[in-house]
């Protein structure tokens, strides 16, 4: 009995520890997929248009007189920040 109980007992912590490695394996896995590749494009900066809250990147945004993001010309022009 007391053998059965031992082998019982070295086959869970070996199923733990497989487990564990397993696991690793998977994070590490993904940090290397979500990472930047060499050649990629870089991350962009963000705005958020003044008039409607929406995000963009910021070279996407249209600025205004005062140096404000809009996401378009026709918010840029409700605000009244038209360029003179």
């Amino acid at each position: 009995m007391g053998k059965v109980l031992l082998i019982a007992l070295i086959a869970l912590a070996l199923v733990f520890w497989l487990r564990h490695k397993v696991r690793q394996r998977g994070r590490s896995g993904d940090a290397k997929a979500a990472a930047p590749q060499a050649g990629a494009a870089s991350t962009q900066k963000m705005v958020m248009c003044t008039h409607c809250g929406v995000h963009l990147p910021g070279h996407e945004a249209i600025a205004g007189a005062s140096g404000k993001p809009y996401c378009d010309a026709a918010h840029r022009a409700l605000a009244r920040d038209d360029p003179a």
